[in-house]
């Protein structure tokens, strides 16, 4: 069966115009993402990476080019899209289960029937158990799980995570990239996650694209083919093509480290 286009970015260029100069953050980008893929984006620190999901997002209105979700141009943010950020913006006045079903109270959609999907969700995610408890109590990948029901729970068909693990400590972060990558694939959504973490783009995605320094644009673009067709992120670090992978991405990110000429 042929995949349908989820995402289609052409000629995508965003600049921001300060008193003193024109910064450009993304030049003439081109990127194809088809259902249910997921797939990482990674580059140098400042090329645009976190500026792509925010016009994707339909939060930013890009300076030329288009992005078109399902065939439609984003022209503002689009219910079908769920956006997850570093931080997880967990209300501390709030239990877990009313921070999860917190877009739903938004949107009007609260309901038995959604709540009872948050409940299952979160115990999913191994937090049947802090449903009342309150954000302060729960550690820092525990958050983030309660985050990425909250994103979930309004049932969005594209998934933009911005590094949502960043934060966290080494054990943690493999952890959830184990449990989450688990979930998100099980469920069949279509994902692009940006992080700055070679090893967890490899391990949790169906492609990895590799960004230039800013202005940011694709310079790699590489599915991942294993022989042994691993079942999980931490299998996928133990074989024998990963290795080959992080090399080849690491030396991408080396040779377009350097910030092009102003334009």
């Amino acid at each position: 069966m042929v995949k349908q286009p989820k995402v289609v970015i052409n000629g995508l260029w965003m600049t921001y115009h300060t008193l003193k100069e024109e910064i450009h953050a993304i030049m003439d980008l081109n990127l194809i993402i088809y259902e249910k893929e997921f797939v990482s984006i990674v580059g140098p620190s400042g090329c645009g990476k976190s500026t792509l999901l925010s016009l994707i997002a339909g939060l930013l209105r890009p300076s030329r080019g288009s992005i078109t979700v399902d065939g439609k141009e984003i022209r503002a943010p689009l219910p079908s899209v769920g956006y997850m950020l570093q931080q997880d913006y967990l209300y501390e006045w709030r239990t877990i289960l009313q921070n999860a079903v917190l877009g739903l109270e938004v949107r009007g959609r609260k309901n038995p029937q959604s709540i009872k999907r948050v409940i299952d969700q979160l115990t999913d995610m191994g937090l049947g158990d802090f449903l009342h408890s309150y954000p302060g109590q729960l550690s820092g990948g525990m958050r983030q799980r309660a985050a990425l029901v909250r994103t979930l729970a309004l049932e969005p068909d594209l998934l933009l995570l911005d590094e949502p693990f960043s934060a966290l400590d080494y054990q943690t972060r493999l952890n959830l990239e184990e449990e989450l990558g688990g979930i998100l694939h099980r469920l069949g959504r279509t994902v692009i996650l940006v992080t700055h973490d070679i090893a967890e783009a490899i391990s949790m995605s169906d492609r990895v694209v590799v960004m230039s320094q800013r202005p940011g644009t694709i310079v790699a673009d590489h599915r991942l083919d294993y022989a042994n067709n691993p079942s999980s992120a931490l299998a996928v670090r133990e074989t024998p093509e990963f290795g080959g992978y992080f090399e080849t991405i690491w030396k991408e990110l080396q040779d377009h480290g350097g910030e092009r000429k102003k334009l």
